[in-house]
C-alpha cells in the first residue's frame, strides 16, 4: 500500500511538471500571434489651412496682386511609432491666380481662383522642445483656373494716344499651371500650425503682347498710320508666396 502511494505521488508530480511545461509553451505562442497580429500604426495628421498670399508674374513688368488660399491636407509617418521623421503627403484646395501690369502705355490687372491638388509632399518633422514640430517639405503641384476677372484701363484693348498714334494690346493668360512647391512649417501645441511656402509653376501664366502706332502725317482733318513701329512682348511663369494659418483636424 505504502508503495503504491509512493508510485501514484511521483506519477502525479510528473503530470504536473508536464502541465507546467505545456501551458508555457501555448503562452508563449499566444503572445508571439498576439505581437503579430497587433502592429504598430503609423502617425496621421490631418489639417485644414487657410490664409493670404502674393501673386506674381516673374517677370519685372508685371507687380503682384493680394490673394487668398484655402487647403485640405494629410501626411503620414514613414516609420511607425514615431511622429517625427520623414513623413509622405498630399493637399487640395482653391487658390487665388492674377498678376497686375502697370505700364505708361498700358494699365490692366488680371484676377482669378484656381482649383489646386498637390498629389505628393515630402515632409521632415522636428521637435523643438516639448509641443513645438517644424517641418520643411516640398512638392510637386497641378492648378486650374475656374474663375477668372479681366480688367483693363480702357476698353477693346484699343487705347488713344491722340494726334500722336494709337497702343494696340492683347493679353493671354493659360488657365492650367504645375510646378514646385517648398515651404517651411511650424506646429504650436502640436495641433495649430504656421505654413510659409513659395510656389512657382513651370507654364508659362501671362503674356502682354503691346504694338504703338504713329501717324505718318496729321492735318485737321485725318491722318494715315504707318506700320508698327515699336512692339512689346513680356510673359511669365507664375510666383506665389503664402502664409496660411492651419489646425490639426484629428487627435
Amino acid at each position: 500500500m505504502k508503495k503504491l502511494f509512493i508510485l501514484l505521488l511521483a506519477l502525479g508530480a510528473c503530470v504536473a511538471e508536464a502541465s507546467a511545461q505545456y501551458g508555457s509553451v501555448i503562452s508563449k505562442k499566444i503572445t508571439s500571434n498576439t505581437m503579430n497580429v497587433i502592429k504598430i500604426r503609423r502617425d496621421k495628421t490631418f489639417y485644414f489651412a487657410a490664409g493670404g498670399q502674393l501673386n506674381g508674374v516673374t517677370e519685372s513688368h508685371f507687380s503682384p496682386v493680394v490673394g487668398y488660399e484655402a487647403a485640405f491636407g494629410f501626411q503620414m509617418a514613414l516609420k511607425r511609432g514615431t511622429q517625427l521623421g520623414s513623413q509622405l503627403g498630399a493637399e487640395v484646395g482653391v487658390t487665388s491666380r492674377g498678376w497686375n501690369y502697370d505700364q505708361v502705355y498700358s494699365s490692366h490687372k488680371s484676377t482669378g481662383m484656381a482649383v489646386f491638388v498637390s498629389p505628393i509632399n515630402y515632409v521632415y518633422r522636428m521637435e523643438l522642445g516639448s509641443s513645438i514640430w517644424i517641418e520643411p517639405h516640398i512638392g510637386a503641384f497641378a492648378s486650374l483656373d475656374v474663375v477668372e476677372n479681366y480688367k483693363p484701363d480702357y476698353e477693346y484693348n484699343h487705347y488713344q494716344l491722340g494726334n500722336r498714334g494709337f497702343v494696340e494690346c492683347n493679353t493671354d493668360n493659360d488657365i492650367f499651371d504645375a510646378g514646385i512647391n517648398v515651404g517651411l512649417r511650424m506646429w504650436i501645441a502640436k495641433r495649430i500650425s504656421l505654413d510659409l511656402s513659395y510656389r512657382q509653376g513651370f507654364v508659362q501664366f501671362a503674356e502682354k503682347e503691346v504694338t504703338v502706332r504713329y501717324p505718318n502725317n496729321s492735318t485737321a482733318s485725318s491722318y494715315s498710320y504707318s506700320p508698327i513701329a515699336e512692339e512689346f512682348k513680356h510673359s511669365g511663369l507664375s510666383g506665389n508666396l503664402c502664409l496660411r494659418v492651419g489646425v490639426k483636424l484629428n487627435k
